[in-house]
C-alpha cells in the first residue's frame, strides 16, 4: 500500500534548538508546520506543497492561491481544537464545521502497490491532501482518543501530541529536548536536598533539667524534711531551652 504513515519532524525553537518531535499524529504535524505557511509569500506554493509530498508520501501539484487560504483556515481549526482538547474543554462549533467541510472533499485514495495500472491521479492536488488530513483531524479528536490528545507536561511547553503508548504515558513531547530538561533538574534537585541534609546542623536542646520546686515561705515544722536545694547560678534560667541556631 503506497502513502507514508509515519509521523514527526524536526523544529527549532525558540533558543534555535533543533529537536525532533513526534506528535503521534499527521494532522497535528501538520498543525506545527507553520514555517512551511509563515515563509515569504512567492515562496509558501513550493515550500506547502514540499512539505505535503514528503509527509504523505505522494506527489503533491504547486499550491494555488486558494490553496494556501485553505491550509491555513484548516490548520488553525486543528490548532484551536486540539488545544480543547489537551484541556479537556468543549469544543467550538465552528471549528468543527471547518474540519467536517474538508473532510468531505476527496482525499487521497489507498492504492495497493505491484498492480500493472495505474488507477487515480499520479500527482495529487493539494486540495485532496488538505481532505485526507481533515480525515485524520476527526479521528484524532474523536472520542476514542478523547483522553490522548496531551500537552506536554514541562512547565514551560505547550506542544501538543497524540499519546499512543499502550500504556497512555506518555508526559513530553520529546524526551530529547523537555524530558531530558526534567531529568537534569530532577537530579540537581535530588543533590541539592542530600547535601541539605548532610551539612545542616541538627537541633540541640541543651537543658532538660526538671524544674526546681518553689522555696519554702516558712521553716518547715517537720526537722527530718530537707530544704529545697537551692537553684545553681551557672545553670540556665529553669524551664528556658537553648537552641543551636542553623547555620
Amino acid at each position: 500500500m503506497t502513502g507514508s504513515t509515519r509521523t514527526g519532524q524536526w523544529y527549532r525553537d525558540a533558543d534555535d534548538v533543533h529537536s525532533w518531535f513526534d506528535s503521534g499524529s499527521r494532522a497535528l504535524d501538520f498543525m506545527y508546520s507553520g514555517s512551511v505557511l509563515e515563509a515569504s509569500r512567492a515562496a509558501v506554493p513550493t515550500a506547502l506543497s514540499d512539505w505535503l509530498s514528503e509527509h504523505w508520501g505522494a506527489q503533491v501539484a504547486p499550491a494555488q492561491e486558494r490553496d494556501i487560504e485553505d491550509a491555513i483556515r484548516l490548520r488553525s481549526a486543528i490548532f484551536r481544537l486540539a488545544q480543547a482538547a489537551s484541556a479537556h474543554r468543549e469544543f467550538d462549533g465552528s471549528d468543527i464545521d471547518v474540519i467536517n467541510l474538508y473532510a468531505a472533499v476527496p482525499d487521497i485514495p489507498p492504492r495497493l502497490t505491484g498492480g500493472t495500472l495505474r488507477a487515480g491521479r499520479s500527482i495529487q492536488t493539494v486540495a485532496h491532501v488538505l481532505a485526507s488530513i481533515a480525515r485524520e483531524a476527526v479521528e484524532l479528536l474523536g472520542p476514542g482518543n478523547a483522553n490522548r490528545v496531551k500537552k506536554c507536561s514541562a512547565d514551560d511547553c505547550d506542544m501538543i501530541y497524540l499519546d499512543t503508548s499502550r500504556a497512555s504515558n506518555r508526559r513530553w513531547c520529546s524526551m530529547q529536548r523537555c524530558g531530558n530538561r526534567e531529568k537534569v533538574r530532577a537530579h540537581r534537585a535530588r543533590h541539592t536536598g542530600l547535601r541539605a541534609h548532610h551539612t545542616e546542623p541538627r537541633t540541640h536542646i541543651t537543658n532538660l533539667a526538671p524544674r526546681p520546686g518553689p522555696a519554702p515561705t516558712a521553716p518547715s515544722p517537720a526537722p527530718t524534711t530537707p530544704s529545697p536545694p537551692e537553684p545553681n547560678p551557672t545553670r540556665p534560667t529553669p524551664g528556658s531551652r537553648n537552641l543551636s541556631a542553623p547555620r
